[in-house]
């Protein structure tokens, strides 16, 4: 994973079901980046970590909460959950004068779909609570296709807030690679395992997109196949 994450050399990365070995592991290997973020349970269990470039990106802000009824309480979980859900944002300065998005990534629960529903019409009020009117990258495992109501509650209008986009379908260029994202250590893609995601809101472009499928001996560095996303930010948001 450090050497697919060195090779495509991103400013942010997103990971999910990290533990604390792991991401020692990771800060050992990838010495130019640091990163945020705190166990589901708030102490060395399953993060979701923002890692991020520091020789191109400064770090303004940060946070975690759970996906719950109580969001700021540490392993607390809603609506079936069979586990504590969070998600981590940081606010992340670029060079000079450039705009300061907000970076959410999030882990949907795996077996209750009303968990995931309720888990994506908190966590798209949430957004607008912490990031206000700034632009705003989501990533995640969201654990549910494209064709499912959490889906639908990130992506359509409602109300007075801009809905997302999804980086897949918005990007300039042709997307690479499958558009499946799960392969569970199984040797191939499943051909319906859309479940991991970039969406964008705000001035952002999306010049290309793609599903990295590298292997080494056979093997896929993780279960999830990465995503990766090539944004700009208008220089006028």
């Amino acid at each position: 994973m450090a050497s697919v994450i060195r090779f495509y050399d991103p400013d942010v990365v997103g990971v999910q079901e990290a533990l604390s070995g792991m991401l020692d592991d990771l800060d050992a290997h990838l010495p130019d980046y640091d990163w945020v973020g705190t166990g589901r349970n708030a102490g060395a269990d399953e993060h979701c970590a923002l890692f991020f470039h520091t020789g191109r990106i400064a770090l303004s802000q940060h946070g975690t909460f759970w996906l719950s009824e109580t969001p700021a309480e540490p392993g607390s979980r809603s609506w079936g959950a069979a586990y504590p859900r969070i998600a981590t944002w940081a606010r992340l300065n670029g060079p000079d004068d450039a705009p300061s998005p907000y970076v959410f990534n999030t882990h949907f629960d795996h077996q209750s779909a009303r968990a995931r529903r309720e888990s994506a019409r908190f966590l798209r009020a949430r957004i607008d609570t912490v990031a206000g009117s700034a632009p705003v990258a989501l990533v995640g495992d969201l654990n549910t296709t494209p064709d499912t109501a959490p889906y639908r509650l990130l992506t359509e209008p409602t109300g007075d807030a801009p809905p997302l986009r999804d980086a897949l379908p918005n990007a300039a260029l042709p997307h690479h690679g499958p558009v499946a994202t799960y392969n569970g250590f199984d040797g191939a893609v499943h051909p319906n395992g859309r479940i991991d995601y970039g969406f964008v809101r705000g001035p952002f472009a999306v010049r290309r997109h793609g599903t990295l499928t590298a292997r080494w001996d056979s093997h896929f560095p993780s279960d999830h196949c990465p995503v990766l996303a090539e944004l700009h930010l208008h220089e006028d948001a």
